[in-house]
Parts: C-alpha cells; structure tokens; sequence
C-alpha cells in the first residue's frame, strides 16, 4: 500500500507551496528592514514599538520620507508605545462626488 503514502506525502507537500512562492516572489513585502536600522542609525524600537512591526510616529516619517532627517518627535513622552494607523494609499479616488 506504498501508493496511499505517497499520495499522503504529496498532499502535504502541496500545502508548503503558497507560502514558499510568497517567501520567494515577494520579498518586498518584508515588514521591518535591518536595512533601515543601519542607514537612520536608529534601533527598530525607535520606529516600531516592542513586539510588533506596525510602526509609530517616527515609522510612519520614514516611511514618508526614506529618512528620519527632519523628523520632530512628538512632545508626549510615551510617542515610541504608540502605533499610528497606517498611510492610506495616494491616487485614487475618494469615492465621493465633486
């Protein structure tokens, strides 16, 4: 009964392939960057909160600008603890009548 096996074995090997050809097709998709640490010469909590890679105030300015050059933290003390919404996306139309 080999061929129940292999039938089994190929199945499961089947559910690796999304996220192998997501890994593999978008790597742009990559949420927090080293990359971007080592050009701000900031650590990622400057622009991400612990524990997660949704970004804050300073996140956001980068993501902006390509450069935390002018970025003003804001007054509040506990700026960096706070996740900002994400940018909504430019172009498009708002839907609404003019």
């Amino acid at each position: 009964m080999a061929g129940a096996t292999e039938i089994s074995m190929c199945r499961r090997s089947w559910r690796a392939v999304p996220a192998l050809a997501l890994a593999c097709l978008a790597p742009g998709l990559a949420m927090a960057n080293p990359e971007y640490s080592r050009r701000s010469g900031k650590e990622c909590n400057y622009c991400h909160p612990a524990n997660t890679f949704r970004m804050n105030e300073a996140g956001r300015y980068y993501k902006e600008h390509k450069s935390l050059k002018g970025f003003v933290p804001p007054a509040d003390a506990d700026w960096q603890k706070k996740i900002v919404p994400p940018l909504k996306p430019q172009g498009g139309s708002s839907g609404k009548g003019s």
